[in-house]
């Protein structure tokens, strides 16, 4: 059975009615459809859209931690994980959607620990994940986590040693609306893997200074104390996982991506659940 769900307004001009069904999750907020999950989309009259997508988020890299002897070291030697980048972004504006063709969204998945995330499309239209942060190499000269590439860059992991002294690199913060991840300091036994590189422009909603924000990257791995946990990047923002640490060795999961049409101002969305 076919229920006609009006979700947008009334209009007495039927030419501003715009009917679809969409066989995955999706909201409708005024003139825009919110695509949350995988599916099919179909019109039924030939219909024009601008089309805003986010590939899922890069997950964290792994933090190594392990004892190491000799060389003047006698120390348990930390190096953690970089952050995820966060997914590519894309905008393309006036696209064609033709009469009862079925279109296949696909929501790019969050990348799981280490794993780039998926990519995100509509029809043709398509973007990648982000890429994962790199792990730790904890050894007698340590250097941290990467950040991985994306629509914007993953921070760089903390790291530590001790030998007559401590060396400490401290972990940096993800980069966010598409720049690359923050730098971080170096020592003589311990060094920074490079930030991530984010793609250099806006990650926000169809390129709009005021849109909302997607596709940040993950910060790297922390010294573990407070939190002593990491948490996974939320659904369907394309943000990047943070890395792990020495409490938790994995890194975090990327967020799901994300998918957008937006319509002309005055449209009546209605959409046939079936």
């Amino acid at each position: 059975m076919i229920l006609n769900m009006l979700y947008a307004g009334v209009s007495s001009n039927n030419n501003n009615n715009i009917t679809f069904s969409y066989t995955g999750n999706c909201t409708i907020e005024n003139n825009i459809i919110r695509f949350l999950t995988s599916g099919i989309l179909k019109f039924t009259k030939d219909t024009v859209a601008d089309v805003f997508i986010v590939g899922g988020g890069g997950g964290g890299g792994t933090c190594q931690s392990r004892y190491v002897s000799g060389s003047n070291i006698d120390s348990t030697v930390t190096a953690a994980g970089g952050g995820g980048g966060g997914g590519y972004t894309r905008t393309e504006l006036n696209i064609q959607f033709g009469k009862n063709v079925e279109n296949t969204v696909s929501i790019g998945a969050g990348g799981a620990p280490a794993a780039q995330g998926g990519a995100t499309s509509i029809g043709i239209i398509s973007v990648e994940g982000g890429f994962p942060g790199g792990q730790g190499r904890a050894d007698s000269f340590t250097v941290t986590g990467a950040g991985g590439n994306g629509g914007s860059g993953g921070g760089v992991g903390y790291g530590y040693q001790s030998r007559s002294d401590s060396y400490i690199v401290y972990n940096s913060v993800g980069g966010v609306d598409g720049a690359n991840g923050a730098s971080a300091n170096n020592t003589n036994y311990v060094s920074p893997g490079k930030p991530g590189v984010g793609q250099g422009k806006t990650t926000r909603l169809f390129g709009k200074t005021d849109g909302e924000l997607f596709a940040s990257g993950g910060a790297g791995g922390s010294q573990g104390w407070n939190p002593n946990t990491v948490t996974d990047a939320a659904d369907n923002t394309g943000n990047g996982g943070d890395g792990g640490h020495v409490n938790h060795l994995k890194g975090a999961l990327g967020g799901s991506g994300i998918a957008f049409l937006r319509f002309p101002e005055g449209a009546v969305l209605i959409r046939n659940l079936v």
